[in-house]
């Protein structure tokens, strides 16, 4: 069954992406589960916005991650997407974080 929420037919994808810089060395990535059926999420990061790479998975009803692989001064953009057997959600909308420099 394809992702959706509790209507049949309407498919969602996260909403409300956020960012939290935990410390200098560590962004928490949030959104909102607006699936019922989903069997996780992935997460997507793009130092400008422009080539995405797929940094990490979670499982259903998980709504964070985080990533403790970043660099000072450096823009970092996530989306993210639920995925089950039926295939996946559109992204979510991306949002951007810039990390202190040092």
């Amino acid at each position: 069954t394809p992702i959706s929420d509790q209507q049949p037919g309407n498919y969602r994808n996260p909403m409300k992406t956020l960012i939290s810089l935990l410390m200098l060395t560590a962004f928490l990535v949030h959104w909102s589960d607006n699936s019922v059926n989903e069997q996780g999420f992935t997460i997507e990061r793009s130092a400008g916005g422009r080539l995405w790479a797929r940094i990490g998975q979670v499982p259903e009803n998980i709504v964070n991650f985080r990533d403790g692989n970043i660099l000072p001064g450096t823009r970092y953009c996530y989306r993210v997407r639920a995925f089950n057997a039926g295939g996946v959600s559109r992204y979510s909308r991306s949002t951007c974080k810039k990390t202190a420099a040092l």
